[in-house]
């Protein structure tokens, strides 16, 4: 079973800021099945994200970022 790529970066995540309406359109066209829903927010699966960012490109509202994403790492 392959290691997603962002298990490789400790300090990588996903951050959903508050604007996140849950619309689930992240989790959708998450490729790996990295995304799941929470009562509060989207949660990331760090083992299972290969660090394509096809959820950030997604959003309709911007409301995905990246922390501690290093491309050099």
């Amino acid at each position: 079973m392959a290691t997603g790529l962002a298990s490789h970066s400790s300090n990588f995540n996903l951050h959903f800021d508050s604007s996140c309406t849950g619309c689930g359109a992240c989790i959708i066209t998450c490729p790996t099945h990295a995304l799941i829903p929470t009562p509060k927010k989207i949660s990331l699966i760090k083992d299972a994200c290969t660090l394509c960012l096809d959820c950030i490109e997604i959003c309709p509202i911007g409301a995905i970022r990246t922390i501690g994403f290093n491309s050099d790492a």
